[in-house]
């Protein structure tokens, strides 16, 4: 299975999040999340009406692109993802909305992880550091997985690390280390809770 991450020439959102974490020039983005929340429009409206080949342009189209690469349903997804099969980090269950005001809170805060829901927080972290994070982006799920498989309270420190030592047992087959943390994936509509379903969640990567 060809995942998200398949080595650092096809890891195409990469340049997306240089690009965002970088310095955007002067321009505020405290100006650019009140200009959005004050519009009350949804961003699949609020994008196309705004002045192509300006910064602004420039700024809420890398976010939608970003978007397209988190989330299975980001708007314009089949135009700004560049993967053939449009593959994305999971169908994270969180709003368009809700997206752009984060990544944008993202970057008022000079690229703090802690300044964004934790949801997305967890997207971000994959996206920058695939092989020490998961694609399990909901917290709910996390902590579900935590005390039904892993039989532990949660702990958000040393999730990932407990669940890269639970799932070392089945003996998973990946050639491409950097895709460990795609081990398993939780779909908002499914969860197993028993430890013999386990095994239905786990994909061999390639």
């Amino acid at each position: 299975m060809n995942y998200l991450v398949e080595g650092e020439k096809n890891r195409k959102y990469i340049e997306n999040i240089k690009l965002f974490k970088e310095e955007l020039g002067t321009l505020k983005f405290s100006d650019l999340l009140n200009e959005f929340q004050t519009s009350n429009k949804k961003f699949s409206f609020f994008f196309p009406e705004l002045k192509e080949g300006n910064l602004r342009y420039y700024v809420f189209g890398l976010i939608g692109q970003l978007i397209s690469y988190f989330d299975l349903k980001g708007y314009n997804r089949h135009k700004w993802n560049k993967y053939n099969d449009l593959r994305t980090v999971a169908r994270s269950g969180v709003n368009q909305t809700l997206w752009v005001i984060n990544l944008l809170k993202y970057k008022i805060s000079k690229n703090n992880i802690n300044s964004v829901s934790k949801s997305i927080a967890n997207a971000i972290s994959f996206i920058v550091e695939p092989k020490d994070n998961l694609t399990m982006l909901s917290e709910r799920h996390r902590v579900m997985f935590s005390e039904i498989i892993l039989k532990r309270p949660y702990d958000k420190s040393s999730f990932n690390i407990e669940v890269f030592e639970f799932f070392e047992q089945f003996k998973i087959t990946i050639i491409n280390s950097k895709n460990r943390g795609i081990i398993i994936f939780i779909d908002n509509a499914m969860f197993y809770s028993k430890l013999d379903c386990i095994k239905k969640l786990i994909l061999v990567i390639c």
